[in-house]
């Protein structure tokens, strides 16, 4: 029996990475929103705000113009460096090479960011060469290694990366930077000075949603936390945000936590047997992401009222049950699609234009709606309250084009 459970904990494992994966863009993949402006980070505050949380590598936020610094707050993946890259330029001004090193194709938010990446470049006119490898399983971290090195004996101009773990590939992407090629990553940064993240800062969007949700509740109550996967990267950033903002809410305790292996179904499931053993429910749900669809329907289906979700990813059945219900009450973040992949790429031809990147890492801040009035703009009539697909923010609000100017040198 023990054989067993362990085996089929370790497929839930691999079989959820992906989904793993999409949660993680969709924390790296917001755009700044209404609602996150109204809950900025401080160093002190009463329940319902963000902790200020010191970026590694503040000082370098030097080189950016006024404001940006203040969507660096709680960064502490890795230190914030001058890029290798600030004074670079191409020996050429067209007929690029560039390899693309991605995550396996079995998810639509990352096959759209993948397809917006290579059409973006293509359209741009000045790439001759665009060459795709993707890994078959999302664990097989041996392989994206080796084909990072592949991508790197075909001479490219540059690469772009969806990294399965960023520190993995981090002395590959140093040893190919030295030798001047350039790496552009998606969602998983890279630390060091050679590679160029296009990120969100995942503190900031799970902690301004859980800050929003438990402002809502009036400070007081019980609250569930659904996990996605305990341990992996923005399970821990998430997770730490969570504790940061509950550490000024004295009178709200944690009820309990669960897994939902970033799976609707198993959300749905684990917070039935939850709801089973607390018949009174909870004041609240702060859920990591994605998993928002099956919370919903665990709580109805157990015949109680839906408690106030925070989610960073919301889905479309989620903003179908706030379409349908005006007084349920929420805060979620919207994930993009393609603009995933077509931000990166306006990165990447900046840099191949000589602009100058100024810093390692690229951040902007989430898109996230606390509102009825919010939620109504973004349903749709073809939403379905079992829809689990992602929901994205207007088009044109992530990285728009005046604030990506200032992370560049021209």
């Amino acid at each position: 029996m023990s054989k067993l459970r362990f085996t089929r904990r370790r497929s839930l494992r691999s079989a959820v990475v992906v989904s793993c994966l999409a949660a993680v863009a969709a924390a790296s993949a917001f755009a700044a929103g209404a609602g996150p402006d109204k809950i900025a980070t401080s160093r002190s505050g009463p329940c319902g705000t963000l902790p200020f949380i010191a970026p590694k590598g503040a000082s370098t936020l030097n080189l950016l113009p006024k404001g940006y610094a203040a969507r660096y707050a709680g960064f502490t993946d890795y230190p914030i460096v001058k890029s290798a890259w600030a004074n670079w330029k191409p020996k050429k001004k067209s007929g690029f090479n560039i390899q693309i090193v991605w995550v396996p194709k079995t998810n639509p938010l990352t096959n759209a960011a993948l397809a917006g990446l290579q059409s973006a470049l293509k359209a741009s006119g000045k790439v001759k060469t665009i060459q795709v490898q993707a890994v078959n399983q999302p664990t097989d971290v041996p392989l994206q290694l080796q084909q990072y090195q592949t991508a790197v004996s075909r001479k490219p101009d540059l690469i772009v990366a969806f990294p399965l773990i960023g520190s993995a590939l981090a002395p590959l992407v140093n040893k190919a930077g030295a030798a001047g090629i350039p790496t552009v990553t998606a969602s998983t940064g890279v630390p060091g000075k050679y590679a160029v993240g296009v990120n969100t800062n995942v503190y900031q969007s799970n902690g301004w949603e859980a800050a929003s949700v438990l402002k809502q509740i009036g400070g007081k109550g019980n609250v569930l936390i659904v996990h996605g996967l305990k341990g992996v990267p923005n399970d821990v950033a998430a997770s730490n945000a969570y504790a940061k903002v509950l550490s000024r809410c004295p009178n709200v305790k944690i009820a309990g936590e669960v897994e939902g292996f970033f799976l609707n179904s198993t959300a749905k499931q684990v917070t039935q047997q939850f709801l089973a053993t607390h018949p009174s429910g909870v004041s609240a749900v702060l859920t990591i992401g994605t998993m928002g669809t099956g919370v919903v329907q665990a709580f109805g289906q157990t015949g109680h009222d839906v408690a106030p979700i925070a989610d960073n990813a919301a889905t479309q059945g989620e903003i179908a049950y706030w379409h349908g219900h005006p007084k349920f009450k929420g805060s979620m973040g919207l994930t993009p699609q393609a603009e995933y992949g077509t931000v990166p790429a306006q990165v990447v031809l900046r840099m191949l234009a000589g602009n100058g990147v100024k810093i390692n890492t690229l951040l902007d801040n989430a898109y996230v709606i606390s509102t009825l009035k919010q939620a109504n703009a973004a349903f749709k009539p073809s939403y379905k309250e079992s829809d689990v697909a992602g929901v994205a923010p207007p088009a044109g609000s992530y990285f728009t084009k005046s604030y990506l100017n200032g992370f560049f040198n021209k």
